[in-house]
């Protein structure tokens, strides 16, 4: 089973799941990716770093998926914009009855989806639910039973303060 449900006009940002997906050859990321190539994709500094700190990617990889499938990075949103954007999502479920949370990694990857009302790809469930229930435009990039769960997610909206 394969979800996501943008379509190609929709200008897509990547999570780091789907930039490592990618640069992996993962059939349903490099999919997502072919789809929706004439929309433009791009990937936040957030992404970027975790891209790098997490020893799944180089830099000359991540070169490579902008040479590839024309993958670039947002530049005209900061570290700092990201960084405050980031806190009020996080600060969104504080206290939240149901126990969720976001982690910081997925608030920074989110933050800029946010601040440009662009639709968020991401291979990461966690991730997917959270930025649901923020109200993000969000695409699950994955297969099997983290697919159907994703298409069965309903969110419960909070407050972004």
């Amino acid at each position: 089973m394969r979800f996501w449900q943008g379509t190609p006009e929709a200008d897509p940002q990547l999570d780091v799941n789907v930039l490592i997906k990618l640069a992996g050859g993962v059939p349903e990321a490099v999919a997502y990716v072919q789809v929706h190539l004439a929309a433009g994709l791009s990937y936040n500094l957030a992404a970027r770093d975790e891209f790098l700190a997490s020893g799944s990617g180089t830099a000359a990889e991540l070169q490579g998926l902008e040479q590839q499938y024309g993958v670039r990075p947002i530049q005209d949103v900061s570290l700092t914009e990201i960084d405050a954007a980031a806190a009020r999502l996080q600060s969104a479920f504080s206290g939240d009855a149901l126990g969720r949370r976001l982690s910081v990694a997925d608030a920074g990857i989110a933050a800029t989806a946010r601040l440009k009302a662009e639709r968020l790809a991401t291979g990461d469930l966690q991730l997917f639910k959270r930025a649901r229930d923020l109200g993000l435009e969000v695409d699950f990039v994955g297969t099997g039973r983290a697919a159907a769960r994703a298409l069965g997610y309903h969110p419960r909206l909070v407050i972004i303060p």
